[in-house]
């Protein structure tokens, strides 16, 4: 599947189309003036006169904007906020707007509180309450694609386990482990969260690996092997169009390289190996080493730690992080 393709029609599709605002103000002057004017713009404005069939109305059309006033009779603007928030989350976020003739500090935190994104005190310049529609809006599409991104690549993890029994949640406690080895190296919060993501996604590549080869009972032959070794590549070529972090798509990429040189794709060697790779490196191997595979059983938590200290030894892997991960396993997992 060319995800590239997918992201651009979904843009292209939501572009083509309007964006819809709901005005909801029970002065009949204002909110006819502000719907006017919006249309002129090119929205798609649809009004309500009070927070009760505001919330009707957000229902019914799904706008991309509220416009609320806060003092309303029936429901006012607080009570419509509350509701339309407690509806929309993930990609169905909505910006609000508050209009208020009588802007307070306690307003404003109450407001905050409850989900305004933004303040306009009556009266007001038609300009600047459109310049504030097309941030937010902006905010909104930003939001949007973030959560699109994330949704794609957890369905392309899930993809991965699905076809692949033995490595079924492989994904994810590889990135619980160098969440936890991170920690133990006193990395920053920033970095625990780009190992997470990264190591969630580093065997993504495997999609595009046959499931004769990804099941394969026994040993594998040169050649299959080879088509193994290409997962890193076809990863980096599917997160391409994710706008990803570099630090991300490097451990996609080089996530089987060894410090001494003998790993794939790119044989890099030394300081070439970035410390965030070397930690998913380490809690890569150990999850394959202590998980049932078509190629051999699990071997105990122990045996793992003694191949992860071996390869050290023989320059292989980061001695420092295996030493750490080692303290960390002892405390973690007494025998």
């Amino acid at each position: 599947m060319n995800y590239s393709l997918l992201l651009k029609k979904y843009w292209k599709r939501n572009n083509m189309t309007k964006y819809k605002i709901l005005v909801v103000d029970d002065d009949e002057y204002v909110r006819n003036m502000i719907v006017r004017y919006l249309q002129m713009k090119g929205y798609e404005v649809t009004s309500a006169v009070n927070g009760k069939e505001a919330v009707l109305k957000e229902e019914k059309i799904y706008p991309d904007l509220v416009i609320l006033d806060v003092e309303m009779p029936e429901m006012n603007g607080f009570e419509a906020c509350k509701i339309i928030r407690e509806k929309r989350y993930g990609l169905n976020y909505v910006p609000i707007i508050f209009l208020s003739g009588s802007l307070t500090e306690g307003s404003v935190i109450t407001g905050l509180e409850l989900g305004a994104d933004d303040f306009v005190k009556k009266p007001f310049e038609p300009l600047e309450l459109l310049t504030r529609i097309k941030n937010l809006l902006k905010m909104k599409d930003f939001i949007a694609q973030v959560d699109l991104l994330e949704s794609m690549v957890f369905t392309l993890v899930t993809s991965i386990e699905a076809r692949d029994f033995y490595t079924a949640s492989h994904s994810r406690r590889v990135s619980l482990l160098s969440g936890e080895i991170g920690r133990e190296l006193g990395l920053q919060e920033e970095e625990i969260e780009i190992l997470k993501k990264s190591a969630l996604l580093h065997d993504i590549g495997k999609i595009g690996i046959p499931d004769r080869i990804l099941n394969k009972k026994g040993k594998l032959m040169e050649e299959e092997f080879n088509l193994i070794k290409e997962h890193p590549g076809k990863g980096t070529e599917i997160c391409k169009s994710l706008k990803l972090d570099p630090e991300v798509m490097g451990i996609i990429r080089h996530h089987h390289e060894k410090i001494d040189g003998s790993g794939y794709p790119d044989g890099l060697k030394g300081d070439e190996i970035s410390k965030l790779i070397r930690i998913v490196t380490i809690a890569d191997i150990f999850d394959a080493v202590t998980t049932n595979r078509p190629y051999h059983p699990a071997k105990s938590s122990c045996e793992a730690m003694s191949i992860l200290t071996q390869e050290a030894n023989e320059g292989k892997l980061d001695a420092l992080i295996v030493k750490k991960f080692n303290e960390y396993f002892k405390v973690a997992m007494p025998s």
